[in-house]
Order: C-alpha cells, then sequence, then structure tokens
C-alpha cells in the first residue's frame, strides 16, 4: 500500500479507496463462460454424436426395448435453448411403425412424430443424453401442449414425466402411463 501512504489529502485517499473498490466490485463479478456456449453448432452436433457413439451406446443392452430399434437421424439434427442452456435435438427413426396411447384414452400416436433424442450440458457441463416422448391427450384447446413428456434414459427407463394441464398447470408424475404398441 505504498501508492496509499504516498497520498497526504483525505480527500484524496478516499477518491483512491473508491476507485479501488469499483474496480474490484465489478471485476469481482464477471461470469465465467461455459465451454458450451462458445462452440459452433456445427462443433457441438459434432461433440454431441461422438458422445452418444462412445458413451451411451455401448451401455446399452444388446436386446432392444419395447419400442424397438430406434436411430437417431443426425443429418436433421438441430440446436435448441433449453433451461440450462443450448442442446441438441436429433430425430428418431424406429425400424417398425410405432404407435403410443395415454391410458385410458383411445387416441394412438405416432412415436416417431412425438419423440426425439435430446443432448445437453447439465449445470456441472456434464453431457448427457435423453430420450424424450412427448403424448397428447384429450382436444388441443390452445397451441399449449395438454398431455404427458416423459423424460427417458436411451435404454428406455424412465426418468421423470411431466403432466401439462389444459389449465396451463405443470405435475410431476410418480409413474409414467404411456403404453407402446407395436405395430407390424
Amino acid at each position: 500500500m505504498k501508492i496509499y501512504n504516498n497520498i497526504k489529502n483525505i480527500n484524496q485517499k478516499l477518491i483512491f479507496i473508491g476507485v479501488l473498490a469499483a474496480f474490484l466490485s465489478l471485476y469481482s463479478c464477471t461470469k465465467d463462460i461455459p465451454l458450451g456456449s462458445i462452440q459452433s453448432p456445427i462443433s457441438f452436433k459434432a461433440e454431441a454424436r461422438t458422445f452418444f457413439e462412445n458413451v451411451i451406446l455401448p451401455a446399452m443392452p444388446s436386446k432392444p426395448g419395447l419400442e424397438g430399434k430406434k436411430t437417431p437421424i443426425w443429418e436433421e439434427a438441430k440446436i435448441k435453448k433449453v433451461s440450462v442452456g443450448d442442446a441438441v435435438i436429433v430425430p428418431i427413426k424406429y425400424d417398425r411403425p410405432q404407435m403410443i396411447r395415454v391410458e385410458g384414452e383411445e387416441t394412438m400416436h405416432d412415436l416417431q412424430k412425438s419423440s426425439y433424442l435430446m443432448i445437453y450440458r447439465d449445470k456441472i457441463q456434464q453431457m448427457r443424453a435423453e430420450w424424450v416422448v412427448q403424448t397428447p391427450m384429450g382436444k388441443k384447446v390452445s397451441d399449449k401442449f395438454v398431455g404427458i413428456i416423459s423424460i427417458n434414459e436411451w435404454s428406455g427407463k424412465n426418468i421423470r414425466s411431466y403432466l401439462f394441464k389444459e389449465d396451463g398447470g405443470v405435475a410431476l408424475m410418480q409413474e409414467t402411463a404411456v403404453t407402446p404398441i407395436n405395430k407390424k
């Protein structure tokens, strides 16, 4: 603090302390930029695909689940903003037609049109892959989605499901009630 001791006038000392405090507060409040936020969309898609092929697929059981074999269509992958940042959204192709319905509903829904693979970085910058299935319910009242959104591991194991109600409410479901029905 040699500079501070050399200042004789009390007003100059107060100005010096004020400038120093402003400088410290300005630079102490800067936010670290997450690595994923500075990537180009092309490199983020490539990183997501590499993660999926090298980490998720090798951990899969050899026998596919009820939905059969599903394959991401990487050529149609898009970047979308989600609550934790950017995500790669990839449409899915199934090896055979898949129809789903919600328990108690008569309407059938094409799984290929209502599901996708989502890969993103979580809050601690770890890559995550989720198979998302949207199942509409009831009559569409407005532009808002009404139905169930199931978040699953790629293997098919349910992570969590949400019920989106007609009144705009959202409820976490204890158990998903979506039933896949194979059509050959």
